[in-house]
Formats: structure tokens, C-alpha cells, sequence
């Protein structure tokens, strides 16, 4: 498994994630991903 890479600049923090997985968000249909980037912002 891939390491994770966690960068926090200024008052963003972004996420990257490499691998496998399932998405699955509320009632829609799941979904298999293999590469995630998330950023988080105040507010």
C-alpha cells in the first residue's frame, strides 16, 4: 500500500490518499476508487 501524503498551508488542509477502496456516499451507488484528494477549507 502507497503512502499518504498530509499538507496543511496556510489555513487549507488537503488530503491525498493512493489505493483501493469503495466509495459510498448516501443512497447513490457505490464506487471502487483507487486515488482520493480531499481539501478542507474554513467556513
Amino acid at each position: 500500500m502507497a503512502s499518504s501524503t498530509v499538507l496543511a498551508q496556510q489555513a487549507d488542509l488537503n488530503l491525498v490518499g493512493e489505493g483501493e477502496g469503495t466509495l459510498s456516499i448516501g443512497s447513490r451507488p457505490s464506487q471502487t476508487v483507487t486515488f482520493v484528494t480531499v481539501t478542507s477549507r474554513p467556513n
